[in-house]
Parts: C-alpha cells; sequence; structure tokens
C-alpha cells in the first residue's frame, strides 16, 4: 500500500486527493452509551469464562457441556473487546476512483474488511443523518449508504452533518452517483 499523507477535510475525517480519485479516513464516533453495554457484555463473559474455568480445575471429571459453555463466553468476550477496540481506535478508508470504490475497516492498521465495487455500479449514495435522542430508541449515529448489485452497503457510522457534506461534495467531484426516483421519497429518521 503506498504511503498517503491526509489532510483535514471538516471534523475528524480526513482525505487526500491522488489523480482522479480521493482516499478518505473516517474514524468512528465513539458511542458512550454503546460501549458501556458492550464493557458490561465482556465483564459477564469472562467472570463466566473464568468460574467455568476454576470448576473445571477443581473437578476431576469434565464434561462437555463445560467445555462448550467456556467457548461460549471466551467467544462472546472475544467479540465484546473486538468491538470496543472499533470504538476506540477503528476506522473507515474509501479509495474511490472513477473505476473502483472501495472500503476497508481497520483497527489499529489491521484489515478487519475490504469491499470492492465498481463505481458505475454504486447508485443511490446518500448520508443518513443521525436520528434525535429517544429514551427507548436510542441515538442512531449518522450513516453513509448507497447501493450496489441487490443490496444496501453502509460506511462512516458517527459522521456529523459538516464531515458528510464535505466528504459528499468531495466524492461528487470525482464521480456523480445515480439516484433512483424512489430515494427521493424515502423518509429521513426522526
Amino acid at each position: 500500500m503506498e504511503n498517503v499523507i491526509f489532510e483535514t477535510l471538516a471534523g475528524r475525517v480526513r482525505f487526500e486527493r491522488s489523480g482522479s480519485g480521493i482516499h478518505v479516513e473516517i474514524p468512528t464516533r465513539k458511542d458512550w452509551t454503546a460501549i458501556l453495554a458492550v464493557t458490561v457484555v465482556a465483564t459477564w463473559a469472562i467472570e463466566g469464562f473464568s468460574i467455568l474455568l476454576s470448576r473445571v480445575v477443581a473437578d476431576s471429571q469434565t464434561n462437555a457441556g463445560q467445555w462448550l459453555a467456556m467457548l461460549g463466553f471466551l467467544g462472546v468476550g472475544l467479540l465484546s473487546l473486538i468491538w470496543l477496540g472499533w470504538s476506540f481506535v477503528g476506522k473507515s478508508r474509501l479509495d474511490l476512483d472513477p473505476a473502483e470504490f472501495k472500503l476497508t475497516r481497520q483497527v489499529l492498521g489491521i484489515h478487519l474488511d475490504t469491499r470492492l465495487f465498481r463505481t458505475t455500479e454504486v447508485r443511490n449514495l446518500r448520508y443518513l443523518p443521525c436520528s434525535e435522542f429517544r429514551i427507548f430508541k436510542g441515538f442512531i449515529p449518522g450513516i453513509f449508504c448507497f447501493e450496489a448489485g441487490d443490496k444496501t452497503h453502509k460506511f462512516g457510522s458517527g459522521v456529523t452533518d459538516i464531515e458528510a457534506f464535505a466528504l459528499i461534495n468531495e466524492i461528487l467531484e470525482v464521480h456523480e452517483f445515480p439516484l433512483d426516483r424512489a430515494v427521493h421519497y424515502i423518509a429521513r429518521r426522526q
């Protein structure tokens, strides 16, 4: 991967223009209520694992159910810790040029996944702003959405309106994505 020198586009979003394309980094936004919930789940899973491990060590006989439960607690704990890592140091990267639309999610430089699309096949690029805070629904962060093939894809969760508008302007400098008529009739989140 080539060395890219990023400059700030708006807020936390950084970008670099290269030839006819752009490279954009979007750090995750820390959603403290979700982080608290995941911390509780991770603590519960690790505690459950340690209790079962102490029972397995104390008992001379162990059964498959105990081992399965330990693996379940360990798996839930590890997934929770990965999610916490994503919340604090994760980022999405968008590489866009007239031929390729590539999204990469990474934590501490480790690539979690990469999705690659032909730019001409991407349509209905839009930004869904964050919802208002409601006690029963919670906070839903802003996010970018688009269609490719027969699926809706999302990226850049947690961007602010200012970051989103600046990024959309840069994206549209590279490629004008077609919009289906129905997109104009989709309601905003309230």
